[in-house]
C-alpha cells in the first residue's frame, strides 16, 4: 500500500475545499473532520462528520471539482492517495474495494437516516441521536457546528441541553 502517505492535520485546516480538484481519498487514522457548504446567506450546512477509522473524499468522480468543503475540527492524521491509484490498488486487492464500499454504503445509510429525522423526529431526539453518534468528539465541536448539524440556532441547542440536564441530570438517558 505504498500508494497512501501518511498526512497530519491540525485544527481548522483543510482536506479539501468546495470547486478546487485534488482527485485525493483519505482514511482517518485519527481526529475529526466536517464536511460543510456555505449557503448563499453566508449561514454554515454541515453536512456530516468523518471519524477515524473512515474514508474521506470530496468528489466521487476525480475529475470533478469538490461538491463540499472538509475542515478539521480535532487535529487528525490520514493516509491520503490519489483518487486514480486507489482504484488500481482496489483492482489488485478485492478485500480493500469491499471495505470501502462497506465504509461508504454504512455512510450513506446514516445519511439517509439523518435526512428521515428532519421528517419525524423533534429537535431533541435528533440531539440525542448525534450524542449517540458523535458524543465522545462532542466537546471538540464548536456549538454552532452542531446546531448547524441538527438544523437548528445555537441558542436552541443551548436550550436543548439545558433541558436534557435538567431532566436528566446525570445523563443516564444518553
Amino acid at each position: 500500500m505504498t500508494c497512501f502517505t501518511v498526512k497530519p492535520y491540525q485544527k481548522q485546516d483543510h482536506f479539501a475545499q468546495l470547486g478546487e480538484s485534488s482527485g485525493k481519498l483519505g482514511y482517518v487514522i485519527s481526529g475529526l473532520l466536517y464536511m460543510y457548504l456555505i449557503k448563499e446567506d453566508g449561514g454554515l450546512f454541515v453536512k456530516d462528520f468523518i471519524l477515524p477509522n473512515q474514508f474521506v473524499l470530496a468528489a466521487f468522480n476525480p475529475q470533478q471539482t469538490n461538491l463540499a468543503s472538509i475542515g478539521v475540527l480535532q487535529d487528525a492524521v490520514l493516509l491520503e492517495a490519489h483518487y486514480s491509484k486507489i482504484q488500481r490498488l482496489f483492482e489488485q486487492d478485492h478485500r480493500l474495494a469491499k471495505m470501502a464500499k462497506n465504509d461508504m454504503e454504512a455512510r450513506l445509510e446514516k445519511i439517509y437516516h439523518r435526512m428521515e429525522s428532519f421528517v419525524i423526529m423533534d429537535s431533541e431526539r435528533r440531539y440525542r441521536s448525534f450524542q449517540q453518534d458523535f458524543g465522545g468528539f462532542e466537546n471538540g465541536i464548536p456549538q454552532y457546528i452542531i446546531a448547524s448539524y441538527l438544523g437548528v440556532t445555537p441558542t436552541q441547542l443551548s436550550r436543548i441541553r439545558k433541558k436534557i440536564k435538567n431532566v436528566d441530570p446525570l445523563n443516564i438517558g444518553k
